[in-house]
């Protein structure tokens, strides 16, 4: 008996892709958990930006999403990203006051905590 391994899926066309990623950044920004594993499971990049450079995480973040941060950081999010204006989410989310979500994005990235002292000097 021969074992015939699975085929690859086929890479989306560039269309396809562009439309995950959209509907991706949608669902970062309205809050859809279903709609954004929708996305990428039809092939959208967890790291597609808006024409600013912002990123679903960061879309994610500033509206306070938990749930979407977590999902999106395990899908490997780029957690280092910047926009346009040189913000990261962390620095979108530390200003926005969402210590519950500057939590997680360090727990993601332990070498960042090293930030958490200078956070503290800003909150005093």
């Amino acid at each position: 008996m021969v074992i015939v391994p699975p085929e690859p899926a086929a890479p989306a066309d560039t269309e396809q892709r562009e439309q995950a990623n959209q509907s991706l950044l949608l669902a970062a920004q309205q809050g859809g958990l279903g709609l954004l594993n929708q996305a990428l499971g039809q092939g959208a990049d967890v790291n597609a930006v808006n024409p600013d450079g912002t990123t679903a995480l960061m879309l994610a973040v500033e509206h306070g999403y938990e749930d979407l941060v977590e999902a999106l950081i395990g899908h490997g999010a780029n957690l280092d990203a910047k926009r346009a204006d040189g913000q990261t989410a962390l620095t979108l989310a530390e200003r926005a006051g969402q210590f519950h979500v500057v939590r997680m994005l360090w727990k993601a990235a332990p070498k960042r905590t090293y930030r958490f002292f200078a956070l503290r000097r800003h909150l005093r």
